[in-house]
């Protein structure tokens, strides 16, 4: 059961890290195309157009977070459901929370959108599946 349980986590980390660094594809691509810097000389504030980003982002990862969690309630995976379900739902959606700011900090060291998905994946994947098995 252990063992299953730590397949699924280290399956639900291989997916959930492709979705934070998505988002990053679209902001490489504004700020190497000047799109971001257009947004800002129009006389948006910096905060908002983060802040905007951000809701987005948020947005998005819910859909995939319900996604997650549909998954967990049909197979009924003892770790993942039942009175750790709240629980779970919180972890994830912390986690989106927090690694969109952070993709976001990671954004100025890219000018192509594609080395900076392929990148930011690989990372993701690395630390949480590193993280995962030094709990484990």
């Amino acid at each position: 059961q252990v063992l299953t349980d730590l397949f699924v986590a280290l399956t639900v980390i291989l997916a959930m890290g492709f979705i934070p660094a998505s988002f990053l594809v679209y902001l490489v691509h504004e700020k190497s195309t000047n799109g971001k810097h257009q947004q800002l000389l129009t006389g948006i504030s910096p905060l908002l157009y983060w802040f905007a980003n951000y809701c987005w982002d948020i947005v998005n990862f819910l859909l995939p977070l319900l996604l997650c969690v549909f998954i967990f309630l049909a197979f009924q995976v003892m770790a993942y459901s039942g009175d750790n379900l709240p629980a779970i739902i919180v972890v994830l959606f912390l986690y989106g929370a927090c690694m969109t700011p952070l993709m976001y900090c990671i954004e100025p060291v890219f000018s192509v959108p594609s080395t900076a998905y392929v990148t930011l994946i690989c990372l993701n994947i690395f630390t949480g599946t590193i993280s995962t098995l030094a709990i484990a």
